[in-house]
């Protein structure tokens, strides 16, 4: 399909009504100014698609102000931005990969599924609230087939008056605050995304969606470049917000809410459609203006992977930041994800990062044939030398000047590196950066537990060859104790409130998105505030039900956490300290004993019996075995314990064995009538309790498994299972 769309496509110059309000507008960005603060995330977040901790990593910068040419090349190198604040995802080490999506607008196919969503506004507006007004105008819409039928629906929809008059209206303004947008914003979070209603203030919703570092720049269409709210009302009624970007080649959608009470009208794919609408018509007046960017698109998030409905899209190559079609990108995240499945490592985080071209080419896959000689379109140093900074812009205080050594410590100079290589060249001379980094870690966070000199430490395994003390709680016991907050050289930190969780979670070490939450208490250490100077919060969570107790294995770990976050507008301060719980189970009652049979008809006939089926951690395992039929030659007889580790449920069930222990019964050829006392004393070995259907997510169960083995090295087995558990100590 052709880029530019016939002039009869058009009906109307603009089918949004403007709400516009007086916000400068500049004619030129290229003499205004672009300042930064450089920020970053080494240490790690939480992840808000896999709950994962400590696992999404991000760069990141607070823009002060940004021209909007400059941001479109920083998001066609992986950056987006969450009011001011600008973060580009560190693909290679986080547990979710966030790749850039874009939708080709101009030659947008428009799916079964998206005109079932049009149809159903259709409905709606044909339909009568009261069921009694007469219908004035019988419907005609366009039938949706092109991006240009797409344009006319959208126009008679809004020009459409069933009974008299407009029942849609989708206007738009620039960005600014609203009491009606904000209601809609707070109703939004609160039934969609679960957020408290009392956290959900009029500050937090402006620096997240009417903050806007972008200059509003004049650019021949009706639209200057830069940041908008997009208005959808149904009978003069506010259902629905997108907030959007307008930017020199694209329509970039930053956010959508809508009232919950019209989720039938699938109102997230609509204002979708109507975006992309937008981004054609824009193309009228702005011939480089042909794409709608989704945000970003994470394979191994299901409730992410929506976007690749909107077709045809491309995601963005994470190293050569060249656009490749989404369906060859999901072609080469399942060859992944299946490699991985075949051959997994325990202790590697399997995540769907992939290097689309370098993995095409391997191939050699007809689409690389068709392309150009693929280069990267900006300037991305793999190294940075000391030369390379002599261009790069710096705030110094109130002062704005030109790089010179002089002016930066060595610390300075290489963060300045890592700058120019995740800006590319060319943004990194166009932006003034703040060389003191005053938006890192400005605190120190310490935990400690009360009673902690005389609490018992546990070594506990945690990652392969590497193991930790940490301390014993039991359950119902309180967990109590200190958080100490240390200002780093006397620097005042702002926040938005300090909190101390209590967590206990499944955590599966080959699957990130597979994380299950059974324990979770929360307290308010401090209001947001300013600290002044170092502080301790005493913290106390009364008689904690631990219902489980802790567990490291194959694939799995179930652990319980302290958690103390510093919520703060750019980036959280977040400290963990895991502790380990044991849990007592009295002992049973009645403990039946096993007794078994092992046979081959007319050859051999085993009978062996074990005291009991129920063993605490130190107790002995006491059995005989009596041979009451031999006519077989059997060479050897071993008995093993044997640990199952079981994860995830039907079809995607995984089970693991490992041997714990096995010992020689016998080497040589017993004879009928025969008996061989078993006793093995358990305290000896590294065993864990018994863990059955944990949280309906993995199970660890315990086997005796007796092996003979006859003199033509055929193998004869036999495994009984026993459940193990934990007594308390005298």
């Amino acid at each position: 399909m052709s880029d530019n769309l016939s002039e009869d496509s058009y009906e109307t110059e603009t089918s949004e009504i403007s709400e516009d309000v007086e916000k400068e507008e500049i004619s030129d960005e290229a003499n205004n100014l672009n300042i930064m603060y450089y920020s970053s995330n080494y240490d790690g977040s939480s992840c808000g698609y896999c709950n994962g901790k400590n696992c999404s990593f991000t760069y990141g910068a607070f823009a002060i102000y940004l021209g909007c040419q400059v941001y479109q090349d920083m998001i066609d190198i992986g950056w987006r931005r969450s009011g001011k604040y600008c973060y580009k995802p560190i693909l290679e080490k986080s547990c979710c990969p966030q790749n850039t999506i874009r939708l080709r607008s101009l030659e947008y196919e428009v799916s079964k599924s998206h005109k079932k969503v049009l149809k159903k506004m259709e409905k709606y507006l044909t339909k009568s609230l009261d069921n009694t007004s007469e219908l004035i105008n019988k419907p005609n819409f366009p039938t949706v087939n092109s991006p240009e039928s797409l344009v006319k629906w959208f126009e008679y929809a809004q020009q459409y008056k069933p009974f008299g008059k407009q029942r849609l209206k989708i206007t738009i303004c620039k960005s600014h605050f609203e009491q009606p947008t904000f209601e809609l914003y707070k109703k939004y979070q609160i039934n969609i995304h679960k957020d408290k209603p009392e956290k959900v203030k009029e500050d937090g919703y402006k620096r997240f969606l009417v903050d806007s570092p972008l200059y509003y720049v004049k650019n021949g269409s009706p639209y200057a470049y830069g940041s908008y709210h997009q208005k959808y009302y149904l009978d003069d009624k506010l259902i629905a917000v997108g907030v959007i970007d307008i930017l020199p080649r694209c329509v970039s959608s930053v956010y959508f809410m809508y009232d919950t009470d019209y989720s039938s009208l699938s109102l997230g794919v609509f204002s979708a459609m109507q975006e992309i609408n937008f981004s054609i018509r824009l193309h009228k007046y702005l011939e480089n203006l042909k794409y709608y960017y989704l945000g970003f698109y994470i394979h191994s998030c299901p409730k992410m992977t929506y976007k690749a409905q909107y077709s045809p899209s491309d995601l963005l190559d994470p190293d050569l930041y060249y656009w490749v079609p989404i369906e060859l990108c999901i072609k080469l995240f399942e060859e992944k994800k299946l490699k991985d499945a075949k051959n997994p490592d325990p202790n590697q985080k399997q995540t769907c990062y992939v290097q689309f071209i370098k993995e095409l080419e391997k191939q050699n896959h007809e689409w690389i044939k068709q392309q150009s000689p693929i280069v990267c379109p900006f300037d991305i140093p793999k190294e940075v030398e000391d030369k390379d900074l002599e261009h790069m812009l710096l705030v110094k205080g109130v002062n704005l000047m030109r790089y010179h050594p002089s002016i930066v410590t060595g610390e300075e100079k290489e963060k300045l590196k890592t700058i120019m290589k995740i800006f590319g060249r060319a943004n990194a001379t166009k932006i003034f950066f703040e060389s003191l980094f005053g938006l890192g870690s400005t605190a120190q966070i310490n935990i400690s537990f009360d009673d902690e000199e005389n609490k018992k430490l546990v070594e506990v395994k945690t990652g392969k060859d590497q193991k930790s003390k940490l301390p014993l709680f039991f359950d119902g016991e309180s967990v109590s104790g200190n958080v100490e907050i240390k200002l780093k050289d006397g620097k005042k930190l702002e926040h938005q409130g300090i909190k101390v969780e209590l967590v206990g979670d499944i955590e599966f070490f080959n699957n990130r998105t597979n994380h299950s939450q059974f324990l979770y208490l929360s307290a308010e250490l401090a209001e947001a505030g300013e600290l002044r100077q170092n502080i301790v919060y005493p913290f106390e969570f009364k008689n904690v039900e631990k219902q489980y107790e802790s567990y490291y294995g194959i694939n799995v770990k179930l652990r319980y956490l302290v958690r103390v976050t510093i919520s703060r507008r750019i980036s959280d301060i977040v400290k963990e300290r895991d502790l380990w719980v044991y849990s007592y189970k009295i002992p049973p009652e009645t403990d039946a004993s096993i007794k078994m049979e092992v046979g081959i008809e007319d050859c051999l006939h085993i009978d062996f019996e074990y005291n009991k089926s129920k063993y605490h951690l130190k107790d002995v395992i006491v059995g005989k075995i009596f041979f009451s039929l031999v006519r077989i030659k059997i060479k050897h007889m071993e008995l093993s314990i044997i640990r199952r580790e079981t994860t995830g449920a039907t079809p995607n069930q995984y089970n693991e064995s490992e041997v714990i222990t096995k010992f020689e019964i016998m080497d040589g050829a017993p004879v009928k009538g025969e008996t061989i006392p078993i006793r093995l004393f358990l305290s000896g070995f590294d065993l864990t309790p018994t863990y059955r259907d944990i949280n309906k997510k993995f199970s660890t169960r315990y086997y005796l498994n007796l092996i003979l083995i006859d003199e033509e090295n055929r193998r004869y087995y036999k495994q009984q299972e026993i459940t193990i558990y934990r007594l308390k100590d005298k």
